[in-house]
């Protein structure tokens, strides 16, 4: 079994030389740890050539600067591997990541996508006394179509069965985490590692980052922002019903398309139909989900 780990970089020097090693010290060790990076004016690239081992392969090309979601799209395509794991830059992982995650791919011989909790610390590594997971999420595609993500790119892992069922060509790309996510919980299986198995790093650079919001912060994050959907979360969803509505099972069908048309209508009793009939929530709850939706003036996503 073939396993690759895909790590992005980008000005990421303060920590890189860490969350290698980290890697490197892993108990499973049969694995290939290919980085790109997407055009850093630091010094990461110096960072990373002074650590040798041969299992880490570094891409040159041309393609210059891809942002976060192209660099990991790229570094997708790249890797041939059966398993492929998704690394940030800035965090720590235990030394029994890979090997409690790959037993859990054991006898799967469907689309999968594997995920761990992990330990939300700061930018020296204490604890802030959370994790990134309170709860296993629900595997179902109703799930994500307004929390603007799938689940934790850092934490997942995903067999080649699910790599391979992806329309790349067609697909209007997103994160990696919300492309392999739907993918999985619409045609396969999501399964959770309640174990913390990596340190998620908190600090001013964050690309993406984990805050435990305050009310204080919930407020303003909730009155800061005026649609519920991003338009580039939509246009993944459309695209992925385009792509994909003759292999759907009929009921993820209808549900997909339904969201659609709630979508471009803009209809308050469609939405709340849709909402009642779905139980959609935001952050694990129906009213969050209503109250915003009124407070954007029924405005679904920012197209």
């Amino acid at each position: 079994m073939k396993v690759d780990i895909l790590l992005a970089t980008y000005n990421g020097e303060k920590y890189i030389e860490e969350q290698i090693l980290s890697i490197l010290k892993q108990t499973f060790s049969g694995f290939n740890l290919i980085i790109r990076d997407d055009g850093s004016t630091d010094n990461t690239l110096s960072k990373i050539a002074l650590i040798k081992d041969d299992r880490i392969r570094v891409v040159r090309d041309n393609l210059g600067s891809l942002g976060p979601a192209g660099n990991f799209r790229e570094l997708i395509t790249i890797s041939n591997a059966d398993l492929l794991f998704f690394s940030d830059q800035d965090d720590v992982w235990d030394q029994n990541k890979l090997k409690v995650t790959i037993d859990k791919f054991d006898h799967c011989n469907e689309p999968t996508l594997v995920y761990t909790n992990a330990e939300v610390v700061d930018q020296d590594l204490n604890s802030l006394l959370y994790n990134t997971y309170n709860v296993e999420v629900e595997p179902s595609p109703v799930s994500f179509f307004f929390n603007n993500g799938g689940l934790q790119g850092c934490s997942m892992a995903v067999n080649r069965q699910l790599v391979d069922i992806i329309d790349f060509k067609n697909i209007s790309w997103y994160m990696h985490d919300l492309v392999f996510t739907f993918y999985a919980s619409c045609f396969g299986r999501i399964i959770f590692i309640n174990e913390k198995m990596f340190k998620y790093r908190q600090h001013n650079n964050n690309v993406l980052g984990y805050k435990k919001s305050t009310l204080k912060k919930y407020i303003s994050q909730f009155c800061n922002k005026n649609f519920l959907l991003r338009k580039e979360c939509y246009y993944f969803f459309k695209s992925f019903y385009e792509c994909e509505n003759k292999n759907l099972d009929p009921e993820y069908r209808e549900m997909i398309a339904t969201f659609l048309s709630v979508v471009n209508e803009g209809d308050i009793f469609s939405f709340l139909l849709f909402v009642k009939k779905y139980n959609l929530k935001l952050k694990d709850s129906q009213i969050k989900l209503i109250s915003k939706y009124f407070y954007c003036r029924f405005k679904v996503c920012d197209l």
